[in-house]
């Protein structure tokens, strides 16, 4: 190799080199924010959730572990949902956080294990067995199905598949937005109080993921779900939208039921109402 070469080789070397000084310089993490979503309260200083995700400032932008973060704020919170993580500029990040909401519940050894929709346990209560009132959770909704609850189960625990979290999130967005349904050739929104009415005695009765899913509700009528994993949240609206028809009709004074989806000739998904024989 010639001289020249050798200065050509040591010069472009010193110009890396000296890129990757000043690289490694400029972008440190140097501001850490936290971010809430309007109308939402989070019970949990901005100040802690920085400290619990432990990113120390002054480390490279481009070597933080956000997935490490996510599990440091959720494992000391555990009623804080991390949403994600963004890097916002090349010395800033952005951590964006949500409050879990208590949706669900499950028995299991005179416990009752309260998880949100992610089947995230947020806490455990004992049972009261005595002959005083009963502390069942009756304002959530009970999961009697096989979740992987066990005597070593805690908070902070995810107890569900990857599959039942899908379906029972595909269920919360149907249950808590507005459903749509035509009445007399108009549309007609229900609002979230609505449908809140109607879930306030909810069972999840029989529970396979890929098969059926059998919902039962306090006016004695079944959802009979079949291929859940399918357009869950459409199929959840169009039988509760029925439900509204069968309330006001007072068929709920009368007999309980099932109502099972169907598809008409034009392929669009219905659902019918079959009495109890």
């Amino acid at each position: 190799m010639s001289k020249k070469s050798i200065i050509t080789l040591s010069i472009i070397g010193f110009i890396i080199a000296l890129i990757g000084i000043l690289f490694g310089a400029v972008f440190r993490l140097r501001s850490q924010k936290v971010t809430v979503p309007k109308l939402q309260i989070v019970e949990v200083s901005k100040k802690d959730i920085i400290s619990a995700a432990g990113l120390k400032n002054g480390q490279s932008i481009f070597m933080i572990d956000k997935q490490k973060a996510i599990d440091n704020v959720e494992k000391k919170f555990p009623n804080i949902k991390v949403i994600e993580i963004n890097t916002t500029s090349l010395t800033e990040i952005n951590i964006r956080v949500r409050t879990r909401y208590e949706m669900f519940y499950a028995e299991f050894e005179n416990k009752y294990f309260i998880m949100d929709e992610d089947l995230k346990v947020l806490n455990i209560l004992e049972k009261n067995l005595e002959s005083g009132p009963s502390n069942e959770p009756e304002h959530l909704i009970n999961i009697e199905s096989d979740l992987n609850i066990d005597e070593k189960t805690k908070i902070c625990d995810f107890v569900g598949s990857k599959q039942q979290k899908k379906i029972l999130y595909q269920l919360h967005k149907a249950v808590t937005n507005n459903v749509k349904k035509i009445q007399d050739g108009k549309k007609k929104y229900y609002t979230r109080d609505d449908m809140k009415d109607l879930l306030k005695e909810v069972e999840l009765k029989e529970f396979d993921t890929f098969n059926k899913i059998i919902i039962t509700t306090k006016y004695g009528v079944k959802l009979d779900i079949e291929n859940p994993q399918e357009d869950m949240a459409d199929k959840i609206n169009i039988c509760f939208s029925t439900i509204r028809v069968f309330i006001s009709e007072g068929k709920d004074r009368e007999q309980s039921g099932t109502i099972k989806i169907y598809y008409d000739l034009d392929n669009t998904q219905k659902s019918v109402y079959i009495p109890q024989s």
